[in-house]
């Protein structure tokens, strides 16, 4: 007779009250606990109005149970989402039935999509949210704005600090389990330093249909976090940000013996916001690469290397209206990023090469009466790929 003992651990600490959490405020220097509310780039007081987009709450992402995205856009009605295995595999999202290449991916409003993947197709298969605040889903033309990549829409992890410290644990054995936590400390010259971090496995199924073995992910998530005001007009936000995720893929339909990719993206971002009476005004410089290779699965060898970067500078500046009526605002991105490939399986092959991206954008809204608005948006890019 076979007894199988099942144990599930399930640990949460938090300093949350009871009540519903408010909106964030743009001045929260005491570090109350509140919902994170970003605005959409390239709109206005008016014009954002006139944007549709899809909201995630981290409360959201808590209350589904998900771990990865695939867990969260599976239940998003307009997203098509099609994984080639378990969690970790390779994993492409479909918006309103356009390319997978087509839907823009971004932190913070900066895109992230991988260079050194044929036409900067972004795997959500390698992404887990334990750390993510938010995500915003822009379908259709509501994310043309973001620029020339987001044909089809585009979505936006938002990274921003937590103000309720946790800490959680689950799983049911060695090999199935996760770990997370966030921690948040106001120092004494007045930054707001926040660190979360998550660790996942999970190893439950194989890579093909009817396999014999189980295919395992092992997934690292770590965000560093500082805000700090250095005038009451005037804020300095900072991230670091890194995400590892080792798969087990098998070698074709029919075959599991395999190997494993060690997939690593590195990101650091930092933005001065300034707020006034008549504007607001945001710059951000923006760095990440991705380190992506795949190996024997004894790790005796390097089958394929892709590496790529990416630098981008945005500054935008959204006028505050005077006239009960009237917004707008306006901006500019350049963005340049480089990638190499390099085979050294089967058969030797490389390849190199940079894309170069230079945007201008504005935006108009123009309240009608009570319950209709007139929004306009613009943008036009320079985008040069060799």
């Amino acid at each position: 007779m076979l007894l199988r003992i099942v144990i599930i651990l399930l640990l949460i600490t938090s300093s949350s009250s009871a009540e519903s959490l408010k909106d964030c405020e743009w001045s929260n220097k005491k570090g109350v606990p509140c919902l994170t509310i970003s605005k959409t780039p390239n709109t206005s007081a008016y014009s954002e109005l006139g944007i549709n987009k899809t909201i995630i709450t981290k409360q959201d992402i808590i209350n589904s149970g998900a771990i990865d995205t695939v867990d969260v856009f599976q239940l998003v009605s307009g997203l098509d989402v099609f994984q080639s295995g378990p969690k970790g595999q390779s994993t492409s999202i479909f918006t309103r039935g356009a390319e997978s290449n087509h839907t823009l991916v971004m932190i913070n409003g900066i895109a992230i999509n991988d260079q050194s993947v044929t036409d900067g197709q972004h795997d959500f298969g390698q992404d887990f949210i334990q750390t993510i605040q938010q995500i915003e889903i822009y379908k259709g033309s509501g994310g043309a704005h973001f620029g020339p990549s987001a044909i089809a829409g585009a979505i936006n992890f938002i990274t921003t600090i937590d103000y309720t410290n946790s800490y959680s644990a689950s799983g049911f054995n060695g090999k199935n389990n996760s770990f997370d936590g966030n921690y948040t400390k106001i120092t004494n010259n007045g930054w707001h330093l926040n660190i979360k971090g998550a660790t996942t496995r999970s190893e439950t199924d194989s890579s093909i249909a009817d396999g014999n073995e189980d295919d395992g992910v092992e997934n690292v998530q770590v965000n560093l976090n500082g805000e700090k005001w250095i005038n009451d007009n005037l804020k300095l936000k900072t991230l670091l940000y890194y995400r590892g995720t080792q798969a087990d893929y098998d070698g074709s339909s029919t075959s599991e013996k395999g190997y494993f990719s060690d997939n690593r993206m590195h990101l650091f971002q930092t933005s001065l916001d300034h707020k006034s009476k008549k504007s607001e005004n945001t710059l951000v410089f923006h760095y990440h690469n991705y380190d992506r290779g795949y190996e024997n699965i004894d790790g005796t060898a390097v089958l394929d290397e892709y590496d790529s970067e990416s630098f981008v500078v945005k500054g935008e500046r959204k006028i505050i209206p005077t006239n009960e009526k009237f917004s707008f605002g306006y901006g500019s991105e350049y963005k340049y990023d480089w990638g190499t490939f390099e085979n050294k399986g089967s058969y030797i092959a490389s390849t190199k090469g940079h894309m170069k991206d230079l945007g201008f954008f504005a935006n108009v809204g123009y309240k009608l009466k009570e319950n209709s608005i007139l929004s306009f948006y613009g943008r036009s890019d320079d985008h040069n790929t060799t």
